[in-house]
């Protein structure tokens, strides 16, 4: 890890001046956690022994103090939120006037949802003009969390999105990202290592989607390997699992229609009327693989294993990736009743927000309009999906075009604004700029 601890440290402060004191003490001290080997450490992760890799990484100082409680909080957060929370507590606890262990302490109850908690020390930091640019988005949404707008909005500008906005992303990204996949399958690897079954799908799912964060994702050669190792040694008789797996590994890239077709004739899969995948997840894919790559249509596909497809939404399992099959195949053949149908089931019984919102537009569709900004669909998906921006966006749209009232446009912007933070989900790209454009309506709507 050596060098990588280093980096990582310095990432973390980049906004701060090295000039400070602590600060350089704190890089001093990340130099002592050098002496961890990296590559080894890693590999306990992949074995499915994340108790010992951690362990090897809190145990290289004995007489830890404030620097080292620092070090591990920040290498942990989205390791072992617990840990984390702990560490920085302590650091808290031994240097509670220093600002950079104040806004550590800040930022773990940010994490946590206690804005009442983060906000009086992001307060005192920011007076003591130590809060830079970045974080003062985070500011920002404790505020909007107390409904005071006026200071929600002075602090966002105060970020200065202009020339900050990269810096931005990653400062809320910080508070509300995703865990760290590695020790997330870590202990996939060691259910499954224990024979539990229902770790296998998500694992091989957290494999092939390896999300290192709400930017970048690409498929793990090394846990897909671990995962195909520990099914060959622990479960001898989940022989078609691994065929599967080993199918997907040989055709997910491949652009040459007639390969795929061939790998797929060979494992007896899909074309010719055979049997489909077994795992719910790896079925997804490549049947995904087969309708880009033009191997099968999808009228051939809905004729040939449609009724399949039925009974794996229908089962005791209730297939999440059967029914998105179900509406990519409806959605290509323009099957809008299907369609609405599917969305609706997997809006209600799968609690999926990506079919809640697919509902939404297709309610939209069909009246020729956007919903009016009271209608009780809205209020329908903001109780089941809070933090999901977008039927909140339409809301906002519709609001507008309808000339609501200026508590209603205010309260709607409210719930918007906290959800765009839980994701930057407004922008595909996962970008701030909705954000700050939300930021700006809010201002002209209380002004």
């Amino acid at each position: 890890m050596s060098k990588a601890i280093i980096a990582i440290l310095l990432f973390l402060f980049a906004n701060y001046s090295l000039g400070d004191d602590f600060l350089s003490k704190l890089e001093e001290r990340g130099k002592i956690y050098s002496t961890l080997d990296s590559k080894s450490n890693r590999a306990l992760y992949f074995n499915g022994d994340h108790e010992k890799a951690i362990r090897e990484l809190t145990e290289i100082v004995e007489d830890k103090n404030v620097l080292d409680y620092l070090i591990l909080g920040n290498m942990l957060y989205r390791m072992d939120p617990e840990r984390s929370f702990a560490y920085h507590q302590k650091a808290y606890r031994l240097k509670p006037d220093q600002w950079l262990v104040k806004l550590e302490m800040a930022m773990e109850f940010h994490r946590r949802g206690q804005c009442k908690d983060a906000l009086p020390l992001y307060i005192e930091i920011d007076n003591q003009n130590r809060l830079a640019a970045p974080k003062q988005a985070l500011l920002a949404h404790c505020y909007l969390q107390e409904k005071n707008y006026p200071s929600a909005i002075s602090h966002w500008n105060k970020a200065n999105y202009r020339n900050n906005h990269n810096s931005i992303d990653f400062a809320i990204f910080e508070i509300f990202g995703n865990s760290d996949p590695t020790f997330k399958f870590s202990r996939l690897i060691e259910r499954i290592q224990n024979g539990d079954k229902t770790a296998v799908e998500p694992a091989i799912e957290l494999a092939v989607e390896w999300r290192k964060d709400w930017w970048n994702a690409k498929f793990n050669e090394t846990a897909y390997s671990a995962i195909k190792a520990s099914l060959k040694y622990h479960f001898t008789k989940r022989t078609d699992l691994v065929k599967e797996m080993e199918l997907y590994g040989l055709i997910k890239s491949e652009k040459n229609s007639q390969k795929i077709r061939l790998e797929l004739e060979r494992g007896s899969y899909i074309v010719g009327n055979n049997r489909l995948p077994t795992s719910s997840f790896l079925n997804y894919r490549i049947l995904t693989i087969v309708l880009q790559n033009n191997v099968m249509s999808a009228k051939q596909i809905l004729e040939i294993f449609g009724k399949e497809l039925q009974r794996r939404v229908d089962g005791f399992g209730q297939d999440l990736y059967a029914l998105k099959m179900q509406a990519f195949l409806f959605s290509q053949l323009k099957m809008g009743d299907e369609l609405a149908v599917v969305d609706k089931k997997g809006w209600k019984v799968f609690s999926s927000s990506q079919f809640a919102s697919s509902y939404l537009v297709g309610v939209a569709i069909q009246a020729g309009d956007w919903p009016k900004p009271t209608d009780d669909i809205y209020e329908k998906l903001y109780q089941d999906f809070p933090n999901e921006p977008f039927a909140l966006y339409y809301q906002f749209t519709s609001s507008q075009k309808n000339n609501s009232n200026k508590t209603e446009t205010i309260q709607i912007l409210e719930k918007l604004i906290n959800a765009e933070y839980h994701g930057l989900k407004s922008s595909r790209p996962r970008f701030s700029e909705h954000l700050n454009l939300f930021y700006n309506e809010l201002e002209k709507a209380i002004n």
